[in-house]
């Protein structure tokens, strides 16, 4: 920890821990969980900033890609089998038709 961050750390510590503060953070949930987010987002930043943490996230990259590529395929499959199923469908339809005209006459 460079020398500056450990004393706006310091500075914040003593701070949030004022009694006149005491009061105000047990009431309020609202700065307990932006201190709790704070830290978790510079936690995360920090782990991503570093070798393992790039190393994780151009994994999850390629994961998702190859998913991407995965779900086009099968909404192209699912879209031509749609199609030939319409066209059946069609075609029986006239001969639906074709059949109970020819049945009437």
């Amino acid at each position: 920890m460079t020398y500056l961050a450990s004393h706006v750390f310091y500075i914040g510590t003593v701070y949030a821990l004022h009694p006149l503060n005491l009061q105000f953070m047990k009431d309020s949930k609202l700065l307990i969980g932006l201190i709790i987010g704070a830290v978790a987002g510079a936690a995360l930043a920090v782990f991503i900033a570093s070798d393992k943490g790039q190393e994780i996230v151009d994994e999850i990259k390629d994961a998702t890609g190859k998913a991407e590529k995965e779900l086009k395929k099968a909404i192209s499959k699912f879209e031509d089998k749609l199609g030939k199923g319409k066209e059946f469908a069609m075609d029986l339809e006239k001969k639906a038709g074709k059949f109970i005209k020819h049945q009437s006459n």
